[in-house]
């Protein structure tokens, strides 16, 4: 009844619980190989979030990096150039 108010993620807690209850079986194992695998899935998780990360970012640096870059080293570069001429 757990797993289907709370999801799929618990079934495995519960089967452990449950066979450990209904059999004896130790309890330890089950959950540190329960534990190993919510860990495995939660750094599966945050490395596919951080490999989106740069696609995510790469419209908010060009539309704000590049017009500044080009500000800071292009205008000075036209501007110099206008005055070269006008001599």
């Amino acid at each position: 009844d757990l797993p289907s108010r709370t999801g799929e993620a618990v079934r495995p807690l519960v089967a452990a619980l449950v066979a450990s209850e209904r059999y004896g079986a130790p309890l330890v194992a089950s959950l540190e190989r329960l534990a190993d695998e919510v860990r495995r899935d939660r750094r599966r998780r945050a490395e596919e979030a951080a490999r989106k990360v740069p696609v995510k970012l790469l419209f908010p640096l060009v539309t704000c990096t590049l017009p500044a870059f080009g500000l800071l080293t292009v205008a000075p570069l036209i501007a110099s150039a206008v005055r070269s001429l006008r001599f």
